[in-house]
C-alpha cells in the first residue's frame, strides 16, 4: 500500500491514528487504524497524498513502510 500511487483519502485514518496516540498512547488502536488506512489504500482512490500520510503515520508509529518487503 505504502507503494501506490495514489488511495482513499487519508485524513479520517490519521485523525484516528492521532487520537489513540493522544489518548494515553493506545498502540493498538493506532495500528488498527494504520492497517484500516493501508487496506483503503489498496482498495483505490485518487488521493495522491494516501501513501505519504501512510508512511508518515508508520515513522510515527515506528513502522517502516519506506522499504519495500524484499529489502528489510
Amino acid at each position: 500500500a505504502a507503494e501506490r500511487p495514489s488511495g482513499a483519502d487519508p485524513r479520517p485514518f490519521a485523525e484516528q491514528v492521532r487520537a489513540a496516540i493522544d489518548d494515553d498512547l493506545d498502540a493498538p488502536r493506532a495500528l488498527e487504524a494504520l492497517d484500516d488506512l493501508a487496506s483503503a489504500v489498496l482498495s483505490g482512490g485518487s488521493d495522491e497524498r494516501a501513501p505519504v500520510v501512510l508512511r508518515e503515520l508508520g515513522d510515527l508509529l515506528g513502522v517502516d513502510l519506506a522499504r519495500p518487503l524484499e529489502n528489510r
